[in-house]
């Protein structure tokens, strides 16, 4: 009996990531979140995607770092952030609906 040999391709199809149901509901905005996004509902997809937009919009990116404006600074909290904080600190500005 020979086993079937799988493929590397196979393999990997295999293997793809899911994103967080999470990541597709539907959610409330904080006012904040909402004056950035545009949107006083929308998934975390979308108010990640809002937000990249504002930041690449107004030039706050430098590198890995984010530099926060009068209406970013309301919902980080701080002058500067990682670019790997944004979902953490999205999610902490939306509500279930």
């Amino acid at each position: 009996m020979a086993k079937s040999k799988t493929t590397k391709k196979e393999k990997s199809e295999k293997k793809k990531r899911q994103a967080p149901a999470s990541f597709f509901k539907e959610f409330e905005l904080s006012p904040e979140l909402s004056d950035i996004v545009g949107k006083t509902k929308a998934t975390m997809q979308e108010a990640i995607k809002g937000i990249w937009t504002y930041i690449k919009q107004k030039g706050l990116q430098v590198k890995r770092e984010i530099k926060a404006d009068e209406k970013l600074k309301k919902i980080f909290g701080k002058d500067v952030i990682s670019m790997f904080d944004i979902p953490k600190i999205v999610k902490q500005n939306m509500a279930k609906k």
